[in-house]
């Protein structure tokens, strides 16, 4: 099983993947740029914990669970120490004033532009972005959600299929990072929907009718 850093593992969606994931057996590093923080937020989750760099160097998969505001200037901190690893990018591009409203990103999309910026030396594969904290907070062992993973690398997406099912949701290769841009788009419909009709945390099935 590959290591995988959490930076941002204090907040809600990083924390509720690495308890979910140091239950399957992974070994989880959570980085923070407050290493205190990251130690306490880890010794509750049964994972590791120190600064970001820390967590890179640990690790084969890192996952950037952060705010679309600081993703750029994370990314920026980070890239000349992510050659050979899986950068995993759940960030979902909204505005901060409304979740509900989508930004246009250069690039087409927050994960294909980390790509184009790091090179073939880091393989980026999007992930995570239509499923709610909440729902992986939750004590329940299997999700009724699925999850799109994308990007270039088959083998890169294969792995982190590996890790949806160990948070108990189902993934689907969904092409390659290009694609990426349609999931992060879902983000803020989903919340729209959940704001507009009281859902309460909507996400993703992927069916196929007279399939079994």
């Amino acid at each position: 099983m590959p290591v995988v850093a959490i930076i941002g593992g204090t907040g809600r969606l990083g924390s509720a993947l690495a308890r979910r994931w140091v239950e399957a057996g992974y070994r989880v590093v959570i980085g923070s740029r407050t290493p205190a923080r990251a130690r306490e937020a880890a010794r509750t989750l049964g994972a590791a914990g120190g600064s970001i760099a820390e967590a890179v160097l640990a690790s084969e998969v890192v996952m950037l669970a952060v705010p679309y505001a600081c993703h750029d200037a994370l990314l920026a901190e980070i890239d000349d120490t992510l050659d050979g690893r899986i950068l995993l990018e759940p960030v979902v591009p909204v505005d901060p004033a409304d979740p509900t409203r989508a930004l246009a990103v250069p690039g087409g999309s927050v994960a294909a532009a980390a790509q184009a910026r790091l090179g073939r030396g880091v393989r980026v594969v999007a992930a995570f972005q239509t499923v709610a904290a909440k729902h992986l907070r939750s004590d329940a062992a299997r999700l009724d959600m699925d999850v799109l993973v994308c990007g270039n690398d088959r083998s890169a997406c294969r792995l982190v299929l590996h890790l949806v099912e160990a948070a108990g949701l189902r993934g689907w290769l969904a092409g390659p990072i290009a694609n990426a841009a349609a999931s992060e788009a879902l983000a803020p419909v989903l919340r729209h929907l959940n704001r507009e009709y009281g859902l309460g945390g909507a996400g993703l099935r992927v069916v196929a009718p007279g399939r079994s």
